[in-house]
């Protein structure tokens, strides 16, 4: 079969199942094959060695190092100044100067969460070598404790934004993450007013995320990586974005109102929404911005999430370990790649075990059976022209090992390829040690 990986050359493994009169016996040369594969999965580095080089061994908590590369270009984002409202907007020194000190604003969100009724905390604000800011455990946390419960009243979704700014409603019809990124400009580039202007004034100028490079250094930087396509195409949405919603308030409100709906300062929304936004699937699976929630960090090896507690009416984290005292919290972002997190919160974490990178499958249009496996591969609604597997930095999918021993099989007889299919899918054939590479 043959196999791409975008961004590198073309490489071909040719296998040899010979003699083969039985299914029994083509899957002793599937194995072999197999394990070929494998060995050149593994010495082949693919994407996941372009996004493992712009980043350096963690830093003493743990969390993930920007590479020089990326560190300039964050430096050089936020050097340049937003036309925001007095106070808006968290500046660098606030966000992440080795110390405890958080800045004013910082301090007056602690507050501000306190008088919505967000109750005494078993975590504290404070700035994260390498990672900016995170919540660090003040005492010893039990694991299965649930953390945060920040109230409901304090959830930021898209139906709460409409009901507290009037302007939102000239994006009738239009994606939730339109909404959010339209009322956090008002806040911090106009002059609308609302219980979370506290909060919106905690926000940082940057994220590091895509949406805050010029195209040259994304072209340059994701040179060679799956990534490219997917960072184009998100820069390419939000700036659709951003003029159907200039174009929306114009219509409704009028040029004046919607005058600091601009470009860069929805950008900056955008960026902000895709480095904090949170599905909460007990809510209706609304996404929504969750003050102080948002402080956690990632951990690749963290097993738990935010979510709504119908219960408690707010939003928690039930812990999946201990903590002592000292300790920083984090939470799941979800089984992301590196290249996911890099998109969207700037940041690509050291010994991620969801690194993945893409390989396409195709049958060789001369295989003798190529009909009858076209058929197989179909009856599973897989692809014999091309089929996109992903491969993680320790795993294959059992799909993709079922397609490529499929791919490989010689038999005697048409009537075989059924049985052999069958085979070749199950998730456990005797052959192969699946789960790790």
């Amino acid at each position: 079969p043959a196999f791409f990986f975008p961004g590198a050359p073309r490489v071909v493994w040719l296998a040899w199942v010979s003699g083969a009169s039985s299914v029994e016996s083509a899957t002793r040369g599937l194995a072999r094959c197999t394990s070929a594969m494998t060995l050149a999965l593994t010495t082949h580095c693919g994407s996941a060695a372009v996004l493992q080089s712009l980043v350096k061994k963690p830093g003493s908590y743990g969390g993930p190092r920007r590479s020089r590369a990326l560190m300039m270009v964050r430096k050089k984002r936020q050097e340049e100044t937003l036309p925001m409202r007095d106070g808006f907007g968290a500046t660098q020194n606030e966000v992440g100067r080795g110390t405890t000190e958080l800045g004013q604003n910082s301090m007056a969100l602690r507050e501000w969460l306190r008088k919505y009724g967000m109750p005494e905390q078993a975590m504290e604000l404070k700035t994260v070598p390498g990672e900016g800011r995170g919540l660090i455990a003040v005492r010893d946390i039990g694991k299965g404790e649930s953390l945060l419960e920040v109230p409901e009243s304090l959830i930021l979704s898209a139906e709460s934004a409409r009901q507290n700014n009037p302007k939102m409603s000239a994006l009738t019809g239009m994606p939730e993450w339109s909404v959010l990124a339209a009322f956090l400009v008002d806040e911090a580039f106009g002059s609308a007013e609302s219980r979370w202007s506290t909060y919106i004034k905690a926000l940082p100028r940057t994220t590091g995320g895509i949406l805050e490079w010029d195209e040259k250094e994304v072209k340059r930087l994701l040179r060679g990586s799956p990534s490219l396509a997917a960072a184009l195409q998100r820069r390419k949405e939000v700036k659709e974005a951003a003029t159907a919603i200039k174009e929306a308030i114009e219509r409704t409100h009028g040029e004046e109102e919607a005058a600091h709906f601009t470009e860069p300062a929805l950008t900056w929304a955008f960026s902000i929404l895709f480095s904090r936004l949170i599905r909460l699937q007990d809510l209706g699976d609304q996404i929504a911005l969750v003050p102080w929630a948002d402080m956690l960090n990632h951990g690749p090896d963290i097993n738990t999430f935010l979510n709504y507690d119908k219960g408690a009416r707010s939003v928690v984290l039930r812990t999946d370990r201990d903590y002592a005292a000292g300790e920083q919290v984090k939470v799941s972002y979800g089984q992301r790649s590196g290249g996911d997190l890099l998109l969207s919160y700037g940041f690509v974490p050291t010994d991620n075990p969801y690194d993945s990178t893409e390989v396409v499958l195709a049958l060789r249009e001369d295989d003798q059976w190529f009909a009858e496996k076209t058929a197989a591969l179909q009856s599973r609604n897989l692809s014999s022209d091309g089929q996109v597997f992903p491969v993680r930095i320790n795993a294959l999918t059992n799909e993709m090992l079922g397609y490529a021993r499929l791919t490989v099989a010689d038999v005697d007889d048409e009537s075989d390829i059924p049985r052999v299919a069958d085979f070749a899918f199950q998730e456990d054939t005797g052959v192969w040690k699946l789960g790790s590479v």
